[in-house]
């Protein structure tokens, strides 16, 4: 036997109200459901990778602040272990120390910009992927149901499911970041 609703054990005056929720026979309010949680989902995935894109843009800005307080840190410290033979280093310790302070302010200022700029292009390229998707799960749902891709009805549906989307995705990185 298949998958029938005998298989079920649903009775046989159920078997037509459980039909009623399937494929072409479905009510409005189980269609829009069922793509409010399929584009909430594939959202909440996306706002993952999305908090993958931000960690990772985290750490490379956290290297440049490190980089930054390690190398302009070192010269000042170096001039407390002069040897004693050394009477006066004079002002080129200055010098040399604000030319490595401007040098590593601006080095950390440009990754930190490089940073930002690919995890917004990666955030950008990824969410209109996610948006793609659900407007093709969408319109592929309507045509197994005998509707145009291009119709009222899948257009309606393709704006519902993107709006679900965005809630599931904004909702995931609610969630999972908490300095948003």
């Amino acid at each position: 036997m298949g998958l029938g609703t005998r298989d079920r054990g649903l009775r046989p005056g159920r078997r037509a109200r459980y039909k009623a929720g399937q494929g072409r026979h479905a009510s409005k309010a189980v269609i829009s459901n069922r793509i409010t949680d399929c584009s909430r989902a594939m959202g909440a995935y996306d706002g993952v990778r999305a908090d993958i894109i931000f960690g990772e843009r985290f750490n490379k800005t956290q290297w440049a602040a490190d980089f930054n307080h390690g190398l302009s840190s070192s010269p000042s410290t170096a001039p407390m272990f002069k040897p004693k033979n050394v009477e006066f280093l004079g002002p080129a310790g200055d010098v040399d120390s604000r030319a490595i302070d401007l040098y590593t302010y601006a080095s950390s200022k440009e990754h930190i910009a490089e940073a930002n700029l690919k995890a917004t292009q990666d955030n950008v390229k990824l969410c209109a992927a996610g948006q793609h998707d659900v407007e093709n799960m969408v319109r592929m749902w309507g045509q197994s149901r005998g509707d145009d891709i291009n119709s009222d009805w899948t257009k309606q549906y393709g704006h519902v499911g993107q709006q679900d989307y965005n809630y599931g995705r904004d909702r995931a990185l609610d969630v999972l970041r908490a300095d948003r």
